[in-house]
């Protein structure tokens, strides 16, 4: 066959210069090729596919009854392709053979067929399969009203009857498995019925069936995959066996995956209380369940999310759960995944049985309301930023059995006051404990490392924890000057010959090299310190300086802060240049830094620029009520 040949086949609307591929005409000119093609009867097929006929169209358009057969010039009809019957308007009944095992996405596109049934029924569609409905085969039909399956048919294919209009389908009792997309955007309305038989629901399966209005699942279903029900309304939704619609979620004890199907009953039905029990190989699951529950624990613990896990707590178990209140963990839980409570952020405190040897990575990040933690007493390593952000926690205890702590694990516990490591604790690393700014006491091990170039333990530990030790064991003599000056400002107390050392180690510097100014930029506090002993590092900044030629900013905001409350006027052209600076610098480490030290320079950027919560709560921590306590006297906008 050729292209003429084509044409004429296809009709006077078929262009051959389509360039659209995803048009039907361009389909037809730009992906098939013409000397692939034959012709038999009312047939055109193609054999470039290797495994027997694919059926592209009719032969005739103008046909109206047709039926498909098992073989063609000797060739076993096995599928029906693209846009297959696209241009057959007249056609109003079809017949598939038994041989065609695989249709094509959009072959019944244009198709008006009304009913669909078996061979021999008075259908419109008439199909031989009587256990598996293979992908595809209802797909497209937008005037199909009904369909009758027969009473075998055990599996619906991926996308069989997507994007078809059909209101209502009894799928009867045998049905296992229905594959992804395979009713999605269908035109499905009320109640849709499940088999008792169903075990596994694929992807995306009934995703935007809007016109559903609840569900009837039974406890057989063993699989729901990854939004399966998504894109839908439903103002109520069922479980057999349910005391009331969705009160309780009762699943196949086998069940292994329940990402995102459930996240409909969460979102779109009105509940007073809910109670989720998940079996034992559940290991996904939307966060829009755990978004509304307040404890978690064992089957017959009572708690709104039951579980039967009994060894293992999953990855994001309850990631994200801002409502949990309450854990309750078996004692035979030996192991934790990553991330299993990140996010907890009313969860208040924790017990971890004594089996758990690793508390893994961002465990319990950003619970900032837990305030007490049992750790297990087999305890070996807690890994990275495992408490990272937990800003209520006062109390931990760590058991001897302890080997390591990872990188920013305890990361912006402000709340910690007092820490003991154990002598085993041997890796710590050097940001375990990076913003723990109200740690006051700590008791450590000094031990030196088998390898005399190697760091000791408390140099790994970022010199913020050492209140007992001589400076002359710190390497980075800057930073441990940094953090004495830091911790003492908030209260630590260090030994009086300990403190004198580091008062000795700051007069006797002579100069700002450029590693202690990067050190006073981190920290005003070491840059009060230094100044005590170095005046003239820190001239006062002229009145009549403009800005511009100031290379270092923040220290003369500062300045320009503290003349206005002490009413100094400066002149209209540099205090409006100031203000300009003042919108337009970043509130970055070095500002938020310099402001964290100096209550007037607070008060001028907190009067002009939004602050993120986070900060505002550090400066309220720092300065209380003082920070509005005075008017600004040089000057308004």
């Amino acid at each position: 066959m050729n292209y003429e040949e084509l044409n004429r086949i296809l009709g006077d609307d078929f262009h051959e210069d389509a360039e659209e591929i995803n048009d039907i005409d361009g389909y037809y000119h730009l992906l098939l090729d013409p000397e692939q093609l034959r012709v038999s009867g009312d047939f055109v097929y193609d054999l470039s596919k290797g495994d027997g006929a694919t059926i592209i169209t009719l032969a005739d358009q103008s046909l109206q009854h047709v039926t498909i057969p098992d073989i063609l010039d000797g060739h076993r009809v096995t599928a029906i392709g693209e846009y297959a019957f696209a241009k057959c308007s007249a056609l109003k009944s079809l017949t598939i053979s038994a041989s065609v095992a695989r249709i094509s996405e959009d072959a019944f596109v244009g198709c008006r067929f009304e009913t669909a049934g078996p061979i021999g029924s008075d259908c419109d569609y008439q199909f031989p399969w009587t256990h598996f409905i293979p992908d595809n085969a209802f797909a497209q039909l937008k005037q199909l009203r009904r369909v009758d399956l027969p009473a075998g048919v055990t599996d619906i294919g991926n996308g069989a009857f997507r994007g078809c209009a059909l209101p209502q389908i009894d799928l009867p009792e045998g049905i296992v498995f229905i594959g992804a997309d395979a009713f999605k955007n269908c035109g499905l309305r009320g109640r849709l019925i499940l088999p008792h038989s169903l075990q596994i629901i694929g992807e995306m399966a009934f995703s935007g069936c809007r016109g559903v209005e609840d569900v009837v699942f039974y406890e057989g279903v063993s699989k729901i995959g990854k939004d399966a029900f998504s894109n839908m309304r439903l103002p109520a939704s069922h479980f057999y066996g349910s005391d009331a619609l969705w009160m309780q979620m009762r699943l196949n004890p086998e069940i292994e995956s329940l990402p995102y199907a459930v996240s409909f009953f969460v979102n779109d039905v009105q509940i007073d209380h809910l109670q989720i029990r998940l079996p034992n190989g559940c290991t996904q699951w939307s966060g829009a369940v755990t978004a509304v529950i307040e404890s978690a624990g064992p089957v017959g613990s009572g708690c709104d999310f039951e579980f039967a896990w009994t060894e293992n707590i999953p990855e994001n178990a309850f990631v994200g759960a801002w409502n949990l209140k309450r854990v309750i963990l078996p004692k035979t839980i030996r192991w934790i995944g990553e991330r299993a409570f990140a996010g907890c952020s009313r969860l208040e405190e924790i017990t971890i049985p004594d089996g758990v040897q690793v508390i893994p990575q961002m465990c319990f990040f950003e619970c900032i309301h837990l305030r007490r933690v049992q750790l297990p007493q087999n305890l070996k390593r807690i890994e990275e930023r495992a408490f990272s952000t937990c800003e209520s926690l006062k109390y931990i205890t760590f058991p001897d059995s302890l080997e390591s702590i990872g990188r920013m694990a305890f990361n912006g516990c402000r709340s910690i006051e007092a820490l003991e490591l154990p002598e085993r604790t041997a890796s710590i690393d050097k940001t375990a404990f990076n913003g723990t700014i109200h740690l006051k006491y700590l008791t450590c091990w000094m031990r030196e490392m088998e390898n005399s170039f190697g760091p000791t333990l408390v140099e790994r530990l970022d010199y913020l924890y050492a209140p007992v030790l001589h400076p002359k064991y710190l390497s980075n003599s800057f930073a441990a000057l940094r953090e004495y000056a830091l911790r003492s400002a908030c209260g630590m107390e260090y030994d009086p010959e300990i403190a004198c050392a580091y008062e000795d180690m700051a007069s006797e510097i002579k100069r700002c090299n450029k590693a202690l100014r990067q050190e006073m930029d981190k920290c005003p506090e070491l840059r009060a310190m230094v100044e005590r002993y170095l005046p003239e590092e820190q001239p006062k900044i002229d009145i009549n300086t403009h800005p511009d030629e100031i290379r270092d900013i923040v220290p003369a905001l500062q300045t320009f802060a503290e003349n206005l409350e002490k009413g100094v006027e400066y002149p209209k052209e540099i205090y409006e240049a100031y203000m300009r600076k003042l919108r337009r610098v970043q509130i970055a480490e070095k500002l938020s830094q310099a402001m964290l030290g100096s209550a007037e320079l607070t008060r001028l950027v907190s009067r002009y620029r939004k602050l993120n919560d986070r900060f505002k709560r550090q400066l309220r921590e720092r300065f209380g009520d003082e920070i509005a306590a005075r008017s600004i006297k040089g000057g308004e906008f």
